[in-house]
């Protein structure tokens, strides 16, 4: 009789704990956190574009659905032709590349840092 009820138990227990983690974890995952750049950020980035004698500018594009993606096209100093895409990871924005961008541009690399929609700048959809 134990052994019938603990493998009830399990078989109601784990669905049981599944679904709540699933109501509590669904969130985080379907919207994940907004992390605007900030102006202590792009002072960093701007000290390291510095260091490496690059050169930045501003740019957006506008997504066929409407929403305006936001980023830097960088310029390293001496440049060797070539453009890298730097796209972050999930809940970040493009300060999180920094480390690879100073790698590239010192390597002659010109670089696309931006934001992904709702990260960054970047605009979400309404």
């Amino acid at each position: 009789m134990k052994v019938v009820r603990r493998i009830l138990l399990t078989l109601v227990a784990l669905p049981a704990a599944a679904a709540l983690a699933g109501v509590a974890l669904a969130p985080m995952v379907l919207h994940p956190l907004h992390r605007k750049l900030t102006a202590n950020e792009i002072r960093q980035c701007d000290e390291v574009f510095a260091r490496v004698g690059a050169t930045r500018e501003e740019f957006e594009v506008r997504a066929p659905d409407g929403i305006v993606l936001r980023g830097w096209k960088v310029r390293a100093a001496h440049p060797n032709n070539n453009w890298v895409l730097l796209l972050h990871g999930r809940s970040h924005n493009r300060f999180v590349m920094l480390p690879h961008a100073e790698f590239l541009l010192a390597a002659g690399y010109n670089l696309v840092m931006m934001d992904a929609r709702d990260h960054g700048e970047s605009a979400k959809r309404v």
